[in-house]
């Protein structure tokens, strides 16, 4: 196994050795590779967290969280090819590594229930945080929209604005299986707006982008960066998303 290449999405994998996107290598952490390189071992099957614990710190006792860092900075690597690392609710993790245009339905993650929090400003300009309120409100009405999906309401998830807490409280709180948080910053006439889909299980990011726009029209910038996440959210979560058109 460990001289076998096994290639999923763009990115291909020399086990225990190194992780390489579009044949380029790129730099992962010792104990993330391992994590990936057991998952590719599995073709497909569930390893639990009490056996990729055992795997990667054999002999050692090592906190729960240990391994969803390591995992959230494996995603981070994978990119766009991230949704392939499936988190399975409950148990554990398995790796998609079906080359079937970067992505596959059994790869998506099928959450019923989300929540959207305000976006956080960190523009430096207080008077710029409606711009990421508006940014959530947008989303929130977008994903409500969707049949068969729960979305906390604006009320509910903005209660939340201000105060550091987790993100698997909250989702507790609010009865939903997923959190969607991101934020804005700008330089220039540039807007940034990061998203991220945060598990409730585990507490995990399973999915995060940037969306870059110039900030000439905010009601454009607004639909254009809720429809990049609506496609993208769309990859992670099994349903009919319906993306607003301009």
């Amino acid at each position: 196994m460990k001289n076998l290449e096994v290639t999923f999405g763009r990115h291909s994998l020399l086990p225990f050795r190194q992780l390489k996107f579009d044949r380029r290598p790129i730099p992962l952490g010792n104990k993330a590779l391992q994590i990936l390189s057991t998952l590719a071992a599995a073709k497909g099957q569930i390893i639990t967290k009490c056996e990729l614990m055992e795997s990667v710190w054999s002999g050692l006792v090592v906190d729960e969280n240990a391994l969803h860092v390591h995992v959230t900075s494996l995603r981070k690597a994978l990119g766009d090819d991230a949704g392939l690392l499936v988190t399975v609710r409950g148990l554990g993790y398995r790796l998609d590594d079906r080359n079937a245009g970067g992505r596959s339905a059994t790869g998506a993650h099928q959450y019923n229930s989300l929540a959207v929090l305000a976006f956080i400003n960190m523009t430096g300009n207080p008077q710029m945080a409606y711009l990421g309120e508006g940014m959530a409100e947008e989303l929130i009405n977008t994903l409500s929209t969707t049949a068969g999906l729960k979305v906390s309401s604006r009320t509910s998830s903005f209660a939340y604005q201000h105060r550091n807490v987790d993100a698997r409280y909250i989702c507790k709180e609010l009865g939903v299986e997923a959190l969607v948080e991101g934020s804005v910053r700008m330089a220039g006439g540039q807007a940034r707006v990061t998203a991220q889909l945060i598990d409730a299980g585990d507490g995990t990011h399973v999915w995060s982008k940037n969306f870059d726009h110039e900030f000439a029209d905010l009601f454009a910038l607004q639909g254009d960066i809720t429809d990049g996440i609506m496609q993208s959210l769309n990859t992670f979560i099994q349903l009919t998303v319906g993306v607003s058109t301009p």
